[in-house]
């Protein structure tokens, strides 16, 4: 299946937003409760994490360019993982939100 150039933009859109309303509901959760203590169950935890690596890596990445110990070829490579993760993030949710369109059609 072949995806056009709105889709692709439109899935890294999707994915690095839900991916921030994400890692800011996380900082949030993990500023109330002690997660390391085991209040919150750790597949809930880890489910969290999954979904907001893209910021995360992303927000990584950016203290990483900053700093310049590193080169910046890695610096790139966790943009390149980063984005790729938003897209994937994406293209799942579009295809949550198409899906659910066409039961509801």
């Amino acid at each position: 299946m072949a995806f056009g150039i709105e889709t692709f933009l439109a899935a890294l859109l999707a994915g690095s937003a839900f991916s921030l309303v994400v890692s800011q509901f996380f900082r949030l959760l993990s500023e109330m409760v002690d997660l390391e203590r085991g209040d919150v169950p750790r597949l809930l935890v880890l489910g969290l994490m999954v979904l907001a690596g893209p910021h995360i890596l992303a927000a990584a990445a950016r203290k990483l360019g900053r700093l310049r110990e590193y080169p910046w070829e890695y610096v790139a490579a966790i943009y390149v993982v980063s984005v790729l993760w938003a897209g994937l993030l994406g293209l799942g949710i579009i295809a949550v939100f198409s899906g659910a369109w066409a039961l509801s059609s």
